[in-house]
């Protein structure tokens, strides 16, 4: 069965009940969900329980996005510990990808 997503950031720019709810209120059946982009305010990676009870939207993907061969070691380090963070928390909020 074919499910239509949308990256949560070409939706709206906010706190994650009002992503979700305009997310849904569109049709979407899930999201690519770029926390970075998406939302006004910064995930907190320690405490996701508020997240997970305002966003009730399908998390298709998690996005974590670095590059890979930056020739800046401290923005490789930087995106390599943010990939990391985004690994660790991805099975809590129900995203199978990242």
């Amino acid at each position: 069965m074919i499910k239509i997503g949308v990256r949560g950031h070409d939706v709206i720019k906010s706190d994650p009940k009002t992503l979700s709810n305009k997310i849904n209120e569109l049709g979407f059946e899930g999201v690519q969900f770029v926390q970075a982009k998406a939302l006004s305010e910064p995930l907190n990676f320690d405490d996701l329980t508020s997240f997970k009870k305002d966003f009730n939207t399908p998390i298709f993907m998690l996005g974590a996005y670095f590059n890979p061969v930056h020739p800046d070691k401290e923005a490789l380090d930087k995106g390599i510990n943010n990939f990391k963070r985004h690994l660790k928390i991805a099975n809590e909020i129900g995203a199978p990808w990242v």
